[in-house]
């Protein structure tokens, strides 16, 4: 079956969109590393987050994720030297972002949210290490910016929420014998 799609793709019968590829450098292994997972998926994590190109669709859902103009998420980027997409106005490219949708705006914020790891690993480890495990080594955190601070406390912001909403649950729970 997948052999049959890929080959309507190919004719042009199955509309996937643009998808644009982009290669690293080639990651060596000797027989010694093939016990070494951490390692092998950390290389390959931090070498997919070096080439990651933000378009202005991840922008514009990051903005909405964050309540901040898409010129305050373009600006920390820039601050960031993170690559954005030749052209930013790719609306007529995309559906409409649904604002309502907070998973799908997070997700496109993660596409390039590695970048402000650094920023939130002082006050938020346990997130950084869950969501950006190779991104806190991609930038100096001493980074004074800000443009950058305005979207770092934005996301220390959503997080620190998430965790009392957690400790609410536990503490809910608790209570009822569990």
């Amino acid at each position: 079956k997948l052999c049959c799609w890929m080959y309507r793709v190919f004719c042009g019968e199955v509309n996937i969109g643009r998808v644009y590829i982009s290669a690293s450098k080639a990651f060596e292994m000797t027989p010694h590393d093939s016990n070494k997972v951490d390692k092998i998926s950390q290389t390959i994590l931090s070498r997919q987050q070096e080439r990651i190109v933000v378009s202005g669709y991840h922008i514009r859902a990051a903005s909405c994720a964050l309540g901040v103009s898409e010129s305050e998420v373009v600006d920390s980027l820039g601050h960031l030297n993170c690559t954005l997409w030749p052209s930013l106005d790719t609306r007529t490219l995309h559906p409409p972002i649904n604002e309502s949708s907070q998973d799908f705006l997070w997700s496109c914020l993660m596409h390039f949210g590695h970048v402000f790891a650094p920023f939130l690993e002082p006050t938020h480890k346990a997130w950084v290490t869950i969501l950006f495990p190779a991104g806190s080594q991609s930038h100096s955190a001493t980074n004074n910016v800000k443009e950058v601070n305005t979207i770092v406390s934005k996301i220390a912001h959503k997080f620190d929420t998430a965790e009392e909403v957690v400790e609410k649950a536990v503490s809910r729970l608790r209570s009822k014998g569990f």
